[in-house]
């Protein structure tokens, strides 16, 4: 069986963090599954039939993969931690036709539009650094506010077009 799984980088780095930072409550919860029953579950599966229906260990597996995702999604709206990024992506998004769009679509494509921004801001004050080493000089390497919305707008945009994935019940593909 070959099928893809769509990670977002957020909860890839979810993942990381939990293993560098809370193997001890990982550890207890599996502890506490086993205590609440699980061992006695595990021993009632039939794990032949288990294996030749590979489709309900995947659904189990994306099951829990989005549950933590939406709830990593559900409590980073309440941080804010880049708000440059922010302040470009969002005219943008509010323009867009929500209705229209799968918001985790949408969703993706902002993650991977910040992650690009935030690249290239970086790129930006390296090359500022660099040059102003090598010269001596404060160079101007900061983009208009017009052209970093523009830049912003693109780039979404282009992500959209590239995670968007039709069903053929849409009206309009």
């Amino acid at each position: 069986m070959s099928i893809n799984i769509s990670l977002s980088f957020e909860l890839i780095c979810l993942v990381n963090w939990l293993l560098k930072n809370e193997k001890q409550l990982i550890n207890a919860l599996v502890k506490q599954a086993l205590k609440n029953g699980f061992a006695q579950e595990l021993e009632k599966i039939d794990t032949a039939n288990s294996l030749e229906n590979p489709e309900e260990l995947y659904a189990t597996v994306i099951d829990f993969l989005l549950f933590l995702e939406k709830n990593l999604l559900k409590n980073l709206e309440t941080v804010s931690v880049d708000t440059h990024t922010q302040e470009e992506i969002l005219p943008v998004v509010k323009k867009l036709d929500a209705d229209n769009i799968d918001l985790k679509t949408l969703w993706l494509s902002m993650q991977q539009t910040k992650t690009q921004l935030c690249k290239e801001r970086h790129k930006r004050e390296r090359e500022r650094e660099e040059e102003e080493e090598t010269q001596g000089l404060k160079a101007q390497h900061a983009i208009a506010p017009s052209q970093a919305a523009d830049q912003a707008a693109e780039i979404l945009f282009e992500k959209l077009l590239k995670n968007w994935k039709p069903h053929q019940t849409e009206p309009l593909n």
